[in-house]
């Protein structure tokens, strides 16, 4: 099992649409890094990275201290105990 991050990019919603009356990208578009790191073989056994176009980017360097590792760690442990037990 592997898991990684990335960005989806800004994808044309609704709420993208009359919130913000901006358009985004289409949501074909904007699924294809997902799609890419469930299915593509050269990401097979790829863990722990960030993507974004289907390409591996750097975190940031906010992602990367410690202390907020262990609160959002905890907040997501929080968040997803009720569809664990």
């Amino acid at each position: 099992m592997t898991a990684n991050a990335l960005h989806l990019g800004v994808v044309n919603t609704k709420l993208l649409r009359k919130s913000y009356h901006l358009d985004g990208m289409s949501v074909d578009k904007g699924a294809q890094t997902s799609v890419y790191l469930a299915s593509s073989l050269s990401v097979e056994g790829v863990s722990g990275k960030y993507f974004k176009n289907m390409q591996e980017r750097p975190a940031s360097d906010l992602s990367k201290r410690k202390n907020f590792q262990d609160v959002f760690w905890k907040l997501s442990e929080e968040t997803m105990s009720q569809f664990l037990n």
